[in-house]
This record gives C-alpha cells, structure tokens and sequence, in this order.
C-alpha cells in the first residue's frame, strides 16, 4: 500500500463517522466518575494516559500486533482471542471489548476486507469470542495497514472514545477534550514505538479501574455499558 493509500485509510478508521461500535462503552470512567475518582479535566487526562501505557500498551497493543501478523491463520488469531479474553478480569470489559470488536468485524464484513469474513465466521461457530484488539488486528492486516500505522489509529480512537465518553459524562467540554488529546500525542507516539512483547510477556495493570468496572456491574443508574 503506498503512503497516501495507508494515510487515507488510517483517517478512515480513526474517524469518529466510522460505525465501529465503541460509543456506548466509557471503559471504566464511569464508575470511577460515580466513585469520585475522576471530576476534571486534569483527572480526566490522568485516567486517559494510565490506561494508555499500562493496560493498551501493556496488553491490547501487543496482541493487535500479534493478531496483525497472524490474520492468515485462523487458528493463531483464534488463540490469542482466547489469550484476550483470559486476560480480561472484569465481565463489564470483555464483554466491551467483545461487543466493539464485533461490531467492528460486522462492518468490515460487509466493506469486504480481508481475513474478516472466515473469522467473523468462526465467532459465529462459537469458535472466537471477537476482542477488539485481535479484531484490529485481523482488519489492519486485511486493509493493508502496517505495524505503526495500526497501532498508531488503535491508539488514537481509543483515546478519543474515552475522551468522547468523558463530554458525556460532563466531565469535561469538547475543547478540554481536545487539549488533552493534543497533551496525549507524545503518549501516543511513545507507545507506538515500545517494542512488542512476547506472548508470555502480555498483561496489564490497572487494579483501580477494574475494580470500578466490576462496581459498576450493579449499579442501577448507568449511562455506559462499562
């Protein structure tokens, strides 16, 4: 794929106009908004960030990675959907990254990408459970998307979907949503540029977060799934 090809695509995927299934899902900044945990702007950046490099960086990166370089094999991308999901404690956060990833593969689907289609079957079969990383992963390889390009939209749209997440809690106004965006940029490109883990090495460390999603399960007033 030449360069303009890939930029063009990479702001396709980024796009918040693209259907990729994450608007109902906050990814615990709910339920440590409800915790008073998380009240402004400059919280908001700090919980955008932590999750960034220690839960993204450390974990779903690097299987996206891993799914990127393995979509032709269905058995492989298969394993680390299972990896995926063993790895992620709360319910509320499989089942969030479950549903966008999905939603994802069913928009993919039907635009025809490569690779999507066998394993969107076999999550059909029962066979997958469709995290959002290995999805990513599959579509980025099918769409042409190298390494960096891929984990430089993954990056991106995760921290505009929790940033998008916060305006509609009132935590922040779309203009401190875009300064913290433009704050998290290094971030970004800091994580883009860590060298991948090995499988044994994946993981994840955000006790705080996970104990708010799992708070967050039986709440009775909720506006995001998670």
């Amino acid at each position: 794929m030449n360069d303009l090809k890939s930029l063009f695509t990479a702001i396709q995927y980024a796009d918040t106009f693209f259907p990729a299934g994450t608007v109902s899902f906050s990814w615990g900044l709910e339920g440590l908004s409800q915790d008073g945990l998380v009240s402004d702007a400059e919280s908001v950046a700090a919980f955008v960030e932590g999750q960034l490099r220690h839960r993204w960086a450390q974990g779903d990166r690097n299987i996206m990675v891993h799914s990127l370089f393995s979509a032709s094999d269905l058995e492989t991308v298969l394993a680390l959907d299972h990896l995926q999901e063993a790895m992620t404690i709360p319910a509320e956060q499989r089942i969030g990254s479950t549903t966008s990833g999905r939603a994802l593969l069913n928009t993919h689907d039907k635009l025809g990408t490569r690779y999507v289609h066998s394993y969107r079957e076999a999550i059909l079969e029962g066979r997958g459970r469709g995290h959002l990383a290995v999805a990513q992963g599959v579509i980025a390889a099918g769409s042409g998307l190298d390494q960096t390009t891929a984990m430089l939209v993954a990056g991106y749209t995760y921290c505009t979907g929790t940033l998008g997440a916060a305006v509609r809690l009132g935590l922040i106004s779309a203009i401190e949503s875009q300064r913290i965006l433009s704050g998290l940029g290094p971030a970004i490109i800091e994580t883009t540029e860590a060298p991948i883990l090995e499988l044994n090495e994946v993981g994840g460390f955000s006790p705080q977060n996970d104990i708010a999603m799992m708070r967050h399960e039986v709440q009775d007033a909720r506006l995001f799934s998670n």
